[in-house]
């Protein structure tokens, strides 16, 4: 059983912290920044006076973002972002750290992997969301460029506990997927779980034929592939209430007692609005529940 603590991914700029205590917010784009305290002081005995800050992890000196974070059962701390260096484009980053703040040097050899062409393009992956499964593997989720250019692919990728990528998922390892709301592009994972089941739920956009945006809910399969008992095909589409060419994105994922798949994020068409989504086992909407 772990000390509670907060774990928090902040930003520092020239040297100068933007916040520096547990109960702060969160920048979006950020490296780590963990304590302890409940009090909301910095945890001095964490890493170096109670920040851990790493740049370079794909060699170069550009920049390396963090996003999300997860506290494995053994207190490790996962870290999942991007960074971009002497190579073109950015690449997917998953940082691990031992309870005390250091790299863990079981994890990639040094504490950090990183990954890029998911989806077979060299313009860059990135990593939104990360989650570790009932079986310590991560899993974590976000965008990957594509062969023919820019365009964007949902991607997962799962990794075994040593920082390999594991071969029984998907194809060596990654999953990727396009077009999931009909516009060809921008197909963005952002947040994630495992259900009881080890169905990997995803939560993200994907660019509509309208020239919208649409929430999307993907489920895989523990092996990876897109389980067609969710929409027929693996994966669903939503707006708000307002229609096409509206804005929407899933942000956040749970999933309640009853097994109903929430995801929270934005629908807009001429202002942003909160939006959250209860879905059905089958992706279909609760016609029960909700309201504005």
């Amino acid at each position: 059983m772990h000390t509670p603590r907060f774990i928090v991914a902040g930003l520092i700029l020239l040297g100068a912290p933007i916040f520096t205590s547990c109960d702060s917010g969160r920048p979006p784009d950020s490296p780590p920044v963990p304590c302890t305290s409940l009090s909301g002081e910095v945890d001095t005995a964490f890493a170096t006076n109670g920040w851990f800050i790493h740049d370079g992890a794909t060699g170069g000196n550009g920049s390396d973002l963090s996003h999300a974070l997860v506290e494995d059962a053994q207190g490790r701390i996962i870290i999942a972002g991007e960074s971009t260096g002497a190579a073109p484009g950015s690449e997917m980053v998953l940082w691990r750290l031992l309870p005390d703040g250091s790299p863990d040097a079981s994890f990639g050899g040094v504490g950090w992997i990183t990954h890029q062409g998911a989806a077979g393009g060299s313009a860059g992956d990135v990593a939104y969301g990360v989650v570790v499964d009932g079986q310590g593997r991560i899993v974590a989720t976000g965008a990957s460029s594509g062969a023919g250019g820019n365009a964007l692919d949902m991607a997962v990728w799962r990794y075994l506990e040593d920082g390999t990528l594991d071969p029984g998922f998907g194809v060596g390892g990654v999953f990727t997927h396009h077009d999931g709301a009909g516009g060809g592009d921008q197909d963005i994972g952002r947040d994630l779980i495992v259900d009881a089941n080890d169905r990997i739920v995803v939560t993200g956009s994907s660019l509509n034929a309208t020239f919208g945006v649409s929430m999307m809910v993907w489920r895989l399969t523990g092996d990876g592939v897109l389980d067609s008992r969710l929409g027929g095909g693996g994966f669903v589409a939503y707006l708000g209430d307002d229609p096409s060419p509206g804005i929407a994105s899933g942000n956040a994922l749970a999933q309640d007692p009853s097994g109903m798949i929430l995801v929270a994020g934005t629908s807009t068409v001429f202002g942003p609005a909160m939006t959250i989504w209860r879905l059905r086992d089958d992706g279909g909407l609760d016609p029960e529940w909700g309201g504005t």
